[in-house]
């Protein structure tokens, strides 16, 4: 006797709509007046360069905030 077990569906898992390109937003002209942030991720002496790029960034740069 011959049982007959139902069909196996295969399913492709990637994606079918191919998103719109955006592409980059226009750069700003400068950094005078803008408030910068920065994120520190633990890894070794992070601490330490971006308190250097705050330093060079308020003097440098003149932005009003990091």
């Amino acid at each position: 006797m011959t049982q007959v077990i139902g069909m196996i569906e295969i399913l492709d898992p990637t994606a079918e709509d191919v998103p719109e390109e955006l592409g980059l937003s226009d750069s700003l002209p400068d950094l005078k007046g803008k408030v910068v942030g920065l994120l520190e991720n633990r890894k070794y002496h992070a601490d330490a360069f971006l308190g250097e790029l705050k330093e060079v960034l308020l003097d440098e740069y003149d932005v009003s905030k990091v």
